[in-house]
């Protein structure tokens, strides 16, 4: 047996396709439970993805390959010019390679049939099912203040479940993903229970606006069942009726948002260009001591930080990203009929980037090294489920045939 052989056998034999699958979905299912296990499991996807590449000889490309790759060269950019760049050097191993694990999933999940597709989000859904009755137990015990997972804060917790959330939403009637309406309605249950108790305004918001947009859209039992289960959890617990008190009156509890934001002011354009690095904030925060919570470590908003941290250039590439993975759902939609079993899929998978997103403007979120790999996971399904994955001559990937 020749090397090339070899590394055929190894990486695209029957055998490996099996492990990779495996390993896909025990990435899955631990993304929001185990932290380091769930990073052996990128770094092994990473391999396989690299070994494709080089024993098939063949790149899978998306729509999306060079905006990305553009944030990323701007995010290590940031790092070498850096005001402080003993700082800023940690985001080279706590967000690069988690970006670039995108580019290893799209090259293993782009051979896959689309039918892979609900069997990923269930893995998700298990891990989410699990973080939320973990943390849901700890409140209940008093062992928690706000839910979390086992190896993930409660604001973490909170963007995985809005986001696992939100694509379930939209997926009731894909009969690959549930078998009936009875497994949907429960999984969304418990999902929620878990959110219910993370205390996260904004995760709430989230989802109260998924499941306005999906019940308009077709479920319209969904939506009053959200609003009668609502009213019933506020008048039972007293800490979710006091944080929706808070929501309401947002403008007089912003968490300090607001000197967040004012400090941010101060210091917008004294580089503008490419920002003051990566992991700078309390080095270059001039309103520190106005901060209610001492241990305040950032901006709050993964939008303002990528502005901070790495200037107009660098926001610059991730708008480009956005409007980049915008076109694509729209590509996808278009080319989709009606009918599709495709079309629910990408609207669900849209919904749970666009729940990422909306996360990031009031918290840690897709810059979060959990939410990256759920991101770059998302996105890839995204490119699949859109037959947006081309071959290294351009057609249209196998796997949609």
């Amino acid at each position: 047996m020749t090397q090339l052989d070899l590394r055929m056998w190894i990486f695209s034999g029957r055998r490996a396709d099996r492990f990779r699958r495996l390993l896909l979905m025990f990435f899955g299912i631990s993304l929001i439970l185990f932290f380091a296990p769930t990073q052996l499991f990128a770094a092994l996807l990473i391999v396989f993805g690299a070994g494709l590449l080089i024993s098939t000889r063949s790149f899978r490309k998306s729509l999306v390959d060079i905006p990305l790759g553009a944030f990323i060269a701007t995010r290590i950019l940031a790092v070498v010019l850096s005001t402080d760049i003993s700082q800023s050097l940690r985001s080279l191993y706590t967000e690069i390679p988690y970006f670039i694990l995108f580019y290893a999933l799209l090259r293993i999940i782009a051979d896959e049939k689309p039918d892979f597709i609900p069997v990923i989000l269930w893995c998700l859904a298990i891990g989410g099912i699990v973080g939320s009755l973990y943390g849901t137990v700890g409140v209940l015990t008093g062992h928690l203040e706000r839910a979390q997972s086992i190896s993930a804060g409660y604001y973490t917790l909170g963007t995985y479940l809005a986001a696992t959330i939100s694509m379930l939403l939209f997926l009731g009637t894909d009969r690959e993903m549930f078998r009936n309406r009875i497994w949907w309605s429960a999984t969304i249950i418990l999902l929620c229970i878990g959110l219910v108790f993370t205390l996260n305004r904004a995760h709430w918001g989230i989802v109260a606006g998924m499941i306005l947009l999906a019940g308009i859209h077709r479920e319209r039992k969904l939506l009053i069942g959200a609003v009668v289960a609502g009213i019933a959890v506020v008048a039972i617990f007293p800490s979710v009726a006091v944080r929706l008190y808070e929501t309401i009156h947002f403008a007089s509890n912003l968490s300090g948002r607001d000197v967040i934001w004012r400090g941010a002011r101060m210091i917008m354009f004294d580089h503008p260009l490419f920002g003051f690095g990566p992991g700078t904030f309390r080095e270059i925060f001039p309103l520190l001591g106005e901060l209610e919570d001492k241990q305040v470590g950032g901006w709050h908003n993964d939008f303002l930080r990528v502005y901070m941290e790495g200037g107009l250039i660098s926001l610059a590439a991730l708008f480009w990203l956005l409007v980049a993975a915008v076109r694509t759902v729209i590509r996808g939609i278009r080319r989709s009929g009606s009918e599709s079993a495709d079309r629910p899929r990408i609207l669900a998978l849209s919904a749970g980037l666009t729940a990422i997103m909306l996360s990031s403007l009031l918290g840690s979120g897709f810059l979060d090294i959990t939410i990256i790999m759920l991101t770059s996971l998302l996105l890839a399904m995204l490119m699949h489920a859109t037959g947006s994955i081309t071959g290294p001559a351009g057609s249209e990937s196998q796997s949609r045939v």
